[in-house]
């Protein structure tokens, strides 16, 4: 069960697409949750339906809440219970499995005024909620010293409001891993803050049921916040890797040579054992056909993005210009991986 949570910054911008669509192939989420994405309804709804969600709900830009957009696949149903310019808040039930899950996707407020009224608000969520609950998104607020690098210094006597609803709801932070501070201002001559504001908190419900849950906080791409992937079940935790076939292949001619070659090759068995051995000798050659086609791009992404890992998480200033150079190559090497699908497909 895998959970995409991400403040875009904007969906308008052709990397935070191009990034979201990775992140997508990558992990493939079947509930997405998206904060500031100062796009229209009409222009969601036709994103949402191009990155293949059948469902999904949104909330207007309103002044500085700047718009939120849930996705969910088949795989799951999705209640909305209620809906702000500041909250999604959910229950769900997943193909599968009876039992019912609480997610309440936040956005906190920006602005200083508007935080007392909304976490006061918040007091009611766990009125009745007797169930596996998740509480993520960017929520604008950090917990501790650590969690922040550059700008003013902590403030012992400031107000936690996040800190004040966890402790009123019995919830834990989820451990993550990737980046430890989630927003940067991006400022390249000095002067860099970054934070921590995006994070996920469980009740004992969620950890009795998924006990080895986690948050992957990835490189950030396309936007000033880290996207966060939620795993109820981590690649440690689970067993050996699946084949997943990617939709991007069946726009690629060679793909159909490689599955009917696999299919038609005799094996000399017959019924079931048929199928399953001609199924898993089609998916190791379309593996391997992939890794062949697409591996020298692939290959230089993935060594981008483990250097951008170290550079973001550097204290170090004139390590920036590197990172806006890293930023730019990997938003190339996307463009180039989409040319080659073009251009297969207009021969």
């Amino acid at each position: 069960m895998i959970q995409l949570c991400w403040n875009c910054h904007g969906l308008g911008h052709s990397m935070t697409k191009q990034a979201l669509q990775e992140l997508i192939r990558k992990f493939r989420p079947s509930i997405i949750f998206l904060s500031e994405t100062r796009m229209k309804d009409k222009e969601i709804t036709k994103l949402r339906k191009n990155y293949k969600f059948c469902h999904g709900t949104t909330v207007k830009p309103i002044k500085t809440a700047e718009g939120l957009a849930l996705w969910w696949d088949h795989t799951v149903s999705i209640q909305v219970l209620s809906k702000s310019k500041f909250l999604i808040d959910t229950v769900a039930k997943f193909n599968g499995d009876n039992s019912l899950v609480c997610f309440s996707w936040f956005y906190g407020p920006p602005t200083k005024a508007d935080r007392p009224t909304f976490w006061n608000s918040c007091s009611k969520l766990s009125g009745s909620i007797d169930l596996p609950w998740l509480c993520a998104g960017d929520f604008n607020e950090f917990l501790w010293p650590h969690e922040k690098e550059g700008g003013n210094p902590w403030n012992p006597g400031k107000r936690r409001f996040l800190r004040e609803f966890m402790e009123a709801n019995d919830l834990i932070e989820l451990p993550s891993k990737g980046q430890k501070l989630t927003w940067s201002n991006n400022w390249l001559d000095g002067g860099i803050i970054k934070i921590k504001l995006d994070r996920g908190v469980v009740n004992t419900k969620w950890l009795e049921k998924w006990s080895d849950s986690c948050v992957f906080n990835y490189p950030r791409l396309g936007s000033d916040h880290c996207p966060l992937i939620f795993d109820s079940d981590p690649p440690l935790a689970r067993g050996p890797k699946l084949f997943k076939f990617e939709p991007m292949w069946a726009e690629d001619p060679e793909c159909k040579e490689v599955v009917e070659a696999s299919w038609n090759e005799d094996n000399n068995q017959a019924g079931m054992t048929q199928w399953i051995s001609k199924s898993r000798r089609c998916g190791n050659n379309l593996s391997l056909w992939s890794k062949n086609k697409f591996s020298n791009c692939r290959r230089i992404i993935d060594k981008n993005i483990e250097e951008l890992v170290s550079i973001q998480d550097s204290t170090i200033d004139n390590v920036r210009s590197r990172e806006a150079l890293l930023i730019r190559e990997i938003d190339d090497l996307w463009k180039k991986r989409r040319k080659i699908l073009a251009s297969e497909i207009s021969n």
